[in-house]
């Protein structure tokens, strides 16, 4: 868990352009981790987590807890007392036990470790807020997907200012500028520059949506599946120097290296990369609709793979 949550401050530096100290507090209200954490900040964090699980406890609790289950599990007194820092007997204790901090440490670390209840898997809090938006910007980008889902946003035309859903569903304007950057990081909407966002060529397709004969990235389209010749619709996620920054549906051909090394480089772009920067980026090729993994392409400088 500590090297999981290490990773993610090292993406989140990553993101706002600033460096992980070695040093770093490991908790921390700073990204870069150089102030520690307000122990009130905590509190109110974890008493909101309490009561958002419904679980009556308080942060100090976690003391109590940790105690009875290192006693409980075997684990013996002098050991306990290290762990948690006691004074008063535990610390003239320590004095004469110095062992602590290895063998029986580590037999501490794993009887506390064995009595925890199982890790509930991770929530893909991207997937989340496309099928289950509950933040007023997550409902905006919702918005802006079921409109270009209903034909009312067309491909390539102007997408939605901020100012259009602030009035249409009630929200400020910094709420609604939050949700259209969240409709881009979703492929819906491209940065136009001046212009304002425009609709991406190819928003995401609806389960069960129509098959239309037309063009798609330039391909011809036939009317029997609805994808370019020799292409067909891959769902594509794409990630820099391993953090997620897109998922969208195209068609191309999964085994044609130079359209899925187009396919990528427009995506970098997208995102605020360059074709100078394409080899931070990777992206895992699914045909769409289907779970299984066809290939996770990268490109380096000298060739693509």
């Amino acid at each position: 868990m500590l090297r999981e949550h290490i990773e993610r401050c090292r993406a989140r530096c990553a993101a706002l352009g600033v460096r992980l100290q070695p040093d770093a507090f490991l908790f921390s209200g700073s990204p870069d981790g150089s102030t520690f954490a307000r122990p009130d900040g905590v509190t109110q964090r974890y008493e909101r987590l309490a009561a958002r699980l419904g679980i009556g406890t308080t942060f100090h609790k976690l003391r109590h807890y940790s105690a009875t289950e290192l006693i409980t599990g075997g684990v013996d007194p002098r050991t306990v007392a290290g762990r948690l820092g006691h004074g008063g007997g535990g610390t003239t204790t320590l004095k004469t036990y110095t062992a602590w901090v290895s063998e029986a440490d580590q037999r501490a670390a794993k009887g506390l470790s064995a009595g925890m209840p199982q890790r509930p898997a991770e929530i893909d809090e991207t997937e989340r807020a496309r099928t289950e938006p509950r933040h007023p910007y997550e409902k905006v980008a919702a918005e802006i997907g079921q409109r270009i889902r209903d034909g009312e946003l067309r491909s390539r035309a102007a997408g939605p200012t901020a100012v259009e859903p602030a009035e249409a569903l009630g929200v400020s304007v910094a709420t609604a500028r939050r949700g259209v950057a969240l409709a881009k990081q979703w492929g819906l909407l491209v940065d136009g520059g001046h212009a304002g966002p425009r609709v991406a060529e190819q928003p995401i397709p609806p389960p069960g949506a129509p098959e239309v004969a037309g063009t798609l990235n330039g391909l011809p389209l036939t009317a029997e599946r609805g994808t370019p010749d020799g292409a067909s619709l891959l769902d594509l996620v794409i990630r820099r120097r391993g953090v997620e920054v897109a998922r969208f549906s195209t068609a191309a051909d999964p085994r044609d290296v130079d359209d899925l090394r187009e396919v990528l480089v427009d995506a970098a772009i997208r995102q605020g990369g360059s074709e100078a920067t394409i080899g931070e980026y990777e992206m895992d090729v699914r045909h769409g609709g289907e779970e299984v993994l066809i290939t996770t392409f990268v490109v380096s400088r000298r060739r693509a793979l």
